[in-house]
C-alpha cells in the first residue's frame, strides 16, 4: 500500500510546486497558436508566416520560461528545507547552549553564597550592545530575564567591558516612594541612560562585572554579579574564589560563549 502511495505522491507534490507554472506555460501557448489553426483552416498559410513565426519564437520562449521557472522553484524549495533544517538545528544548539550556560551560573552563585537577595547575570557582545545569554537567582522574582539588552557604554556593566572589570558596593537604597538618589548616582556616576535606570527592576546597591576574554584577549562577554544589600558581598572574596573555584565555570561559559547563536536568536526565546 504504501508503494502505491509513493507512486501518486512525487506526481502530487510536482504539481504543487510546478503546477501554477506550467498551466501559464501550456494556457498562453494554446492561445497563441489559435490563429495559426485559423489561418490553416482558410489555407491562407502564406498570408500568416510571419506571424506564425512569431507565434514559433514565443511558443519556445514559453517552453523555456516555464522549464526555468519549474526549475527556479524547485530550487527555491530545496533552500527552504535547508533553511528549515539550520534553523531547527540552531534552536537544538541554543537549547543546550541555554540549558550549561544557566548551570553554571547556578553552580557559580551556590560557589558565592548567593541567597535570595542576589543573581548572577551573563551577556554577550552583539554589535553595539550587550544581550543577556543566561542568568540565576534563587529569588523568581529577581530571575526574571526582563529587557536583557545593555548599551556598551553605560553603567558598570558598560565599565567592565571597556576596562576588564568594574565594582561598586555603596549604591542609595531605592524605594518605591523615592528613588532619586539611586538614578542620581547611576546617571551622573556610572553614565547610565535616566530612563534605564528608572526601569531597572532589580536596583542593586553592590554590582561586580568581568569581561570574558577569547583566546586573543579579546572580551566577548560580560558576567555580572548583583546584591540588594550595600557590602552585598566582599570585592576580593568575590574575585579569589571566581579565580580558584569558579575557574572550571568560567571556562565553560567561555566556550559557550564562542558558540552560542547570535544573541538576537536568545531574544526571540524571551532572554
Amino acid at each position: 500500500m504504501k508503494r502505491y502511495a509513493k507512486i501518486f505522491f512525487r506526481p502530487a507534490r510536482f504539481l504543487r510546486d510546478h503546477g501554477a507554472s506550467l498551466s501559464v506555460v501550456f494556457g498562453s501557448t494554446l492561445l497563441a497558436i489559435y490563429p495559426v489553426f485559423q489561418s490553416l483552416d482558410k489555407k491562407d498559410w502564406a498570408w500568416n508566416k510571419q506571424y506564425t513565426l512569431v507565434v514559433i519564437c514565443g511558443f519556445i520562449f514559453n517552453i523555456v520560461g516555464g522549464v526555468w521557472s519549474a526549475a527556479t522553484s524547485q530550487s527555491k524549495n530545496g533552500l527552504k528545507k535547508e533553511l528549515r533544517r539550520t534553523l531547527q538545528y540552531i534552536d537544538e544548539h541554543e537549547d543546550v547552549s541555554q540549558k550549561i550556560i544557566n548551570n553554571e551560573l547556578h553552580i557559580l552563585s551556590q560557589i558565592f553564597n548567593f541567597g535570595t537577595s542576589e543573581r548572577i547575570s551573563l551577556f554577550k557582545h552583539d554589535g553595539n550592545a550587550l544581550v543577556m545569554v543566561g542568568r540565576y537567582s534563587s529569588n523568581p522574582l529577581f530571575n526574571k530575564k526582563g529587557k536583557g539588552i545593555l548599551p556598551v557604554d553605560e553603567g558598570v556593566v558598560g565599565k567592565a567591558w571597556s576596562d576588564g572589570y568594574a565594582f561598586v558596593n555603596d549604591l542609595p537604597e531605592s524605594t518605591q516612594a523615592n528613588d532619586f538618589d539611586y538614578i542620581k548616582v547611576c546617571c551622573l556616576g556610572w553614565k547610565m541612560n535616566r530612563d534605564t535606570a528608572r526601569n531597572l527592576f532589580m536596583k542593586s546597591r553592590t554590582i561586580a562585572a568581568f569581561a570574558i576574554r577569547d583566546n586573543r584577549s579579546q572580551p566577548i562577554g560580560v558576567l555580572v554579579l548583583e546584591s540588594m544589600n550595600a557590602n552585598g558581598f566582599d570585592e576580593e572574596y568575590i574575585k579569589n574564589r571566581l579565580d580558584d573555584d569558579g575557574e572550571e565555570q568560567r571556562l565553560l561559559l567561555l566556550a559557550q560563549l564562542d558558540v552560542i547563536p547570535k544573541p538576537s536568536i536568545a531574544l526571540q526565546e524571551g532572554f
